[in-house]
């Protein structure tokens, strides 16, 4: 059938076909209208940080249920039994606490969403954010955009140091020889839950979390530097304020 006319819409559902004699219509779900919760990270002490974050995203997700996960710091992580494990296999993470901090918050919420939706059959997505990331109309506009990729696990909001602005959603393996690093967003599939909580829960090392998705996820996506910013009084973040890290460490 010769394909006459592309539609464009944005519906709950992936991409579907529907034909009739004259026209062939694909339908494209958006990332927006299929987030299903937000989860915003957020250390205990910054109580300035989780008011801003928290106005900010009802801001822009006023109808999105939102919630604050307290960040976990280094020193609690050995709390979590599937945690303590992987310390006592990373020589190194209590010389590199931040990388420990920063991996246990984001592992821990992988771990709250496998249980959740582990035995649900869906098609959204869950956006997670850190309390120094900023936005604008343009991200939102972006994430309202049909989206034409339909095989894809995570996609993340990188550090804006990396500066890369090409495709508007760009994927990771064709950035292999550049530094791209950062969770400033993180974007789950859900429907893909139960395979990247096996995959990465399965990993007996602790790593930074970027990097570690980076090496062992496949179909990653990026989102262009422009569309997310750190707040102008972050320069650092917290949990990383005292150590030098070394990336790409497998410990």
């Amino acid at each position: 059938m010769i394909l006459k006319n592309i539609v464009m819409m944005n519906l709950d559902i992936s991409p579907m076909f529907f034909n009739d004699i004259n026209n062939i219509y694909i339908i494209y779900m958006n990332i927006y209208d299929n987030i299903k919760e937000i989860i915003y990270i957020n250390l205990e002490k910054r109580k300035d940080r989780e008011e801003y974050i928290n106005k900010f995203l009802k801001e822009y997700f006023n109808h999105i249920k939102i919630t604050r996960f307290k960040a976990i710091e280094p020193k609690q992580a050995i709390k979590y039994p599937f945690i303590k494990e992987k310390i006592k296999h990373s020589k190194n993470a209590n010389q590199l606490p931040g990388i420990t901090g920063c991996y246990s918050s984001h592992i821990c919420i992988l771990n709250r969403l496998f249980n959740k939706y582990k035995n649900k059959d869906t098609n959204d997505f869950v956006l997670i954010v850190e309390d120094d990331t900023q936005f604008n109309n343009n991200f939102i506009d972006k994430l309202k955009e049909p989206l034409n990729i339909t095989d894809w696990n995570i996609m993340l909001g990188i550090n804006p140091s990396c500066n890369v602005n090409h495709n508007g959603i760009n994927k990771y393996d064709d950035f292999k020889n550049k530094h791209i690093f950062g969770t400033n967003v993180v974007i789950y599939n859900l429907k893909n839950i139960k395979r990247l909580y096996r995959d990465i829960i399965n990993i007996p090392v602790i790593i930074d979390y970027d990097f570690m998705l980076k090496e062992n996820i496949d179909n990653i996506y990026f989102f262009d530097t422009k569309y997310i910013q750190e707040r102008g009084d972050v320069k650092i973040s917290d949990i990383r304020s005292k150590i030098q890290i070394k990336r790409r460490l497998w410990w």
